[in-house]
Protein backbone atom coordinates (compact mmCIF):
# COMPACT_ATOMS: atom_id res chain seq x y z
CA UNK A 1 0.00 0.00 0.00
CA UNK A 2 1.29 3.44 -0.86
CA UNK A 3 1.07 6.26 1.68
CA UNK A 4 0.56 8.74 -1.17
CA UNK A 5 -3.14 8.53 -0.39
CA UNK A 6 -2.39 10.67 2.66
CA UNK A 7 -1.34 13.50 0.33
CA UNK A 8 -5.03 14.11 -0.37
CA UNK A 9 -5.63 15.21 3.22
CA UNK A 10 -5.70 18.92 4.00
CA UNK A 11 -2.98 20.09 6.40
CA UNK A 12 -3.98 21.27 9.85
CA UNK A 13 -3.18 24.92 10.57
CA UNK A 14 -3.14 24.74 14.36
CA UNK A 15 -1.99 22.40 17.10
CA UNK A 16 -4.63 20.05 18.49
CA UNK A 17 -5.82 21.16 21.95
CA UNK A 18 -5.99 17.62 23.35
CA UNK A 19 -5.71 13.90 22.64
CA UNK A 20 -9.39 13.64 21.72
CA UNK A 21 -8.86 16.16 18.91
CA UNK A 22 -5.97 14.07 17.55
CA UNK A 23 -8.06 10.88 17.80
CA UNK A 24 -10.95 12.56 16.00
CA UNK A 25 -8.64 13.81 13.25
CA UNK A 26 -7.15 10.32 12.80
CA UNK A 27 -10.62 8.73 12.66
CA UNK A 28 -11.94 11.28 10.14
CA UNK A 29 -8.78 11.10 8.04
CA UNK A 30 -8.74 7.30 8.03
CA UNK A 31 -12.33 7.29 6.77
CA UNK A 32 -11.50 9.88 4.09
CA UNK A 33 -8.66 7.78 2.65
CA UNK A 34 -10.27 4.38 3.28
CA UNK A 35 -7.83 3.11 5.94
CA UNK A 36 -8.67 1.52 9.26
CA UNK A 37 -8.42 3.83 12.28
CA UNK A 38 -5.85 1.54 13.87
CA UNK A 39 -3.65 1.52 10.76
CA UNK A 40 -3.53 5.31 10.49
CA UNK A 41 -3.07 5.61 14.26
CA UNK A 42 -0.05 3.28 13.99
CA UNK A 43 1.38 5.36 11.13
CA UNK A 44 1.00 8.60 13.12
CA UNK A 45 2.41 7.09 16.33
CA UNK A 46 5.40 5.62 14.48
CA UNK A 47 6.10 8.96 12.86
CA UNK A 48 6.06 10.73 16.24
CA UNK A 49 8.45 8.17 17.77
CA UNK A 50 10.83 8.39 14.81
CA UNK A 51 10.87 12.19 15.02
CA UNK A 52 11.72 12.01 18.73
CA UNK A 53 14.52 9.52 18.07
CA UNK A 54 15.96 11.74 15.36
CA UNK A 55 16.14 14.64 17.85
CA UNK A 56 17.73 12.59 20.65
CA UNK A 57 21.30 13.69 21.40
CA UNK A 58 24.17 11.99 23.21
CA UNK A 59 26.14 13.79 25.95
CA UNK A 60 28.49 15.18 23.28
CA UNK A 61 25.52 16.67 21.36
CA UNK A 62 25.90 14.11 18.58
CA UNK A 63 22.76 12.30 17.44
CA UNK A 64 22.08 9.01 19.22
CA UNK A 65 20.33 7.67 16.13
CA UNK A 66 21.01 8.55 12.51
Amino acid sequence: MSLNILDSLAPKNKKPPNVKAISDWIRQSAKAVDLSDSRLNWIVASTVVLAALQRALHDDNEPLFF
